[in-house]
């Protein structure tokens, strides 16, 4: 048996009534124990503003009990999370960190709730995901990008190397571990995780092509990356032909970057494919 009651500025509910409750609240559904007396500074947070709540009351009391609910009810989402946290979401493939969620308008315990009920997803220390999103096309990326942000929150690594040949598509390269660039200024308390093979240069705007969540090195700086570093030299050619092919590179460009580069194998090469 369902019983709706509509909350006065100060209501007081008698000993007969059940203690365990529903609140449909902004769209999320809120379970919990029911205070004995919710106050008009309560009520007012509750009505988003001084609006009557309607609350859903399940007699037979199977309501899960949570700890804190009347902090999670106070500080619980709106509409305009919801829309803010999706927003952000929709720009990282469904994922976003604690600190975008708090900027969104969910505070700790909102989070807390959103990651028990399964609305959210923890994917990592601090790192969510919206459960109804759809699937993420490289998920590992979105992570690691997020994994590398600062304490401002923003990501500072860049994918490159043989991850960005890969991302873009160029050569037959299959990277067994994820390449990041990242400042000269980088530091992570924890220990660097074995997938990934951290780079460190200054990497101007120009070098850099934001994605879905992550962000790459653009084909030309990343064929001077593989270059430099212990990339076959089949690969390289490879992957010089198929950006010249599909023009992803400007061939002036790559002749300058030889002409700066002449010990790089890539020089070597760039010569031979303009020989022909």
């Amino acid at each position: 048996m369902l019983q709706q009651l509509r909350l006065s500025p100060v209501t007081t509910f008698p000993p007969s009534f059940p203690r365990s409750i529903s609140v449909q609240y902004e769209g999320a559904l809120l379970k919990g124990a029911l205070p004995r007396v919710l106050s008009p500074k309560t009520r007012g947070v509750l009505g988003a503003g001084g609006n009557p709540v309607l609350l859903t009351v399940d007699s037979p009391w199977n309501c899960t009990i949570l700890k804190k609910m009347l902090r999670v009810m106070q500080m619980g989402t709106t509409q305009e999370s919801e829309r803010n946290i999706r927003a952000i979401a929709s720009r990282q493939q469904g994922y976003f960190t604690a600190r975008q969620a708090l900027e969104a308008g969910y505070s700790y315990p909102s989070q807390y709730y959103q990651s028990e009920t399964g609305n959210w997803i923890r994917e990592g220390y601090g790192v969510y995901r919206i459960a109804d999103y759809a699937s993420a096309d490289r998920p590992d990326l979105v992570l690691w990008s997020l994994w590398s942000r600062d304490r401002k929150g923003k990501p500072q690594g860049v994918f490159s190397h043989e991850t960005a040949l890969s991302i873009h598509e160029l050569s037959d390269v299959m990277p067994a571990s994820l390449h990041m660039t990242v400042p000269l200024s980088f530091r992570k308390s924890a220990r660097i995780p074995a997938v990934l093979v951290i780079h460190r240069a200054t990497l101007e705007p120009v070098d850099i092509e934001v994605m879905e969540g992550y962000s790459v090195t653009r084909p030309l700086r990343t064929i001077i990356d593989v270059a430099a570093a212990s990339i076959s030299a089949d690969l390289l050619e490879q992957a010089i032909r198929q950006a010249l092919q599909r023009g992803l590179v400007k061939r002036d460009d790559l002749t300058n970057a030889a002409r700066l580069n002449p010990s790089f194998p890539f020089a070597e090469i760039m010569r031979g494919i303009l020989s022909r």
